[in-house]
């Protein structure tokens, strides 16, 4: 099993895809980058992946412009260490 993932903010706040699925519905059921990917395939939206790496971490782009979504997905792990810095 993978990291838990959550959505991270321009300002580098973390909001959990659950909090995230109460106020977006596009967001329920979903638990990673890729499900919502394929979730918003399958409703025929077009959507790009894109992973990015910095200091050691993967996170994942997410975007349908068609739906106004860009996210950017991080391990949970990561937004409790900058939360730590902070």
């Amino acid at each position: 099993m993978g990291p838990e993932w959550v959505l991270m903010g321009r300002h580098g706040g973390c909001t959990s895809l659950a909090a995230a699925a109460g106020r977006k519905p596009v967001f329920e059921g979903v638990s990673n980058p890729r499900e919502l990917a394929a979730k918003l395939r399958r409703q025929g939206v077009e959507v790009r992946t894109k992973d990015v790496v910095a200091g050691g971490v993967t996170m994942v782009e997410v975007t349908a412009p068609a739906r106004g979504l860009y996210l950017m997905f991080v391990p949970a792990e990561l937004c409790a260490k900058l939360k730590n810095q902070g």
